[in-house]
């Protein structure tokens, strides 16, 4: 997967931001009505909001590069392709959804969908296949930029994903398979090591999330 493109929208929507700070402005505002699970352990929120975003942005043409070495491993290229190029496709033009949505906010939105697709496509994939498409866990950013992006809109977005994933999915069982394989607890930690991409590790200590509260668990 040819990422360049990718990379050139987000360096642009990160000189927009510079420009505008027109994100920053936005969480800016939503600083107090974030979801009591989000706690924010800085003295300058802002700033450590737009470094987590950017980060989760940034890191999302690394991990359709990876994932697209490991279905070369893997024998499940058609599928890792075809979600690398829905992803590319989201960039380059996004949906009618996303009108008005620039700059960096808008490259978050896409970033999210496209994180979330992954995310389908690789439950999709295990439960089908025994195995996961690449050994991602991206659950605990997504759901802070799910609370970022508002509960509303997300949900929208969630909604978009959930139609691209099924026909994609349905696509996939049009072509076919590989034959299952059972996974190797070796080779994830191996891929783990040469792609710590795929580790959910962005917010570090800058953000505590607390999955217990999101759900009302005591």
């Amino acid at each position: 997967m040819d990422t360049v493109w990718i990379r050139k929208i987000i360096i642009d929507a990160l000189a927009h931001e510079k420009r505008t700070f027109e994100l920053g402005y936005l969480l800016q505002s939503r600083l107090h009505h974030l979801h009591s699970a989000i706690h924010l352990s800085v003295t300058n929120p802002v700033a450590n909001l737009l470094l987590f975003v950017r980060r989760y942005v940034e890191r999302l043409p690394d991990i359709l590069e990876a994932v697209g070495e490991i279905s070369a491993r893997d024998d499940t290229e058609e599928i890792a392709e075809a979600v690398s190029e829905r992803c590319a496709a989201l960039f380059a033009a996004p949906p009618a959804l996303l009108d008005g949505h620039r700059g960096l906010n808008g490259c978050m939105n896409i970033a999210y969908m496209c994180h979330r697709l992954l995310e389908e496509i690789n439950d999709s994939y295990l439960l089908a296949e025994g195995r996961m498409l690449a050994p991602i866990d991206t659950t605990r950013s997504n759901l802070i930029i799910h609370h970022l992006i508002g509960e509303g809109f997300a949900n929208q977005l969630d909604d978009a994903v959930h139609l691209i994933a099924r026909d994609l999915v349905m696509e996939k069982d049009t072509r076919g398979a590989p034959a299952r394989q059972d996974t190797d607890p070796s080779a994830i930690v191996e891929t783990l090591n040469r792609w710590p991409c795929l580790k959910d590790e962005l917010a570090g200590d800058m953000i505590l999330f607390s999955p217990a509260r999101l759900y009302n668990v005591h």
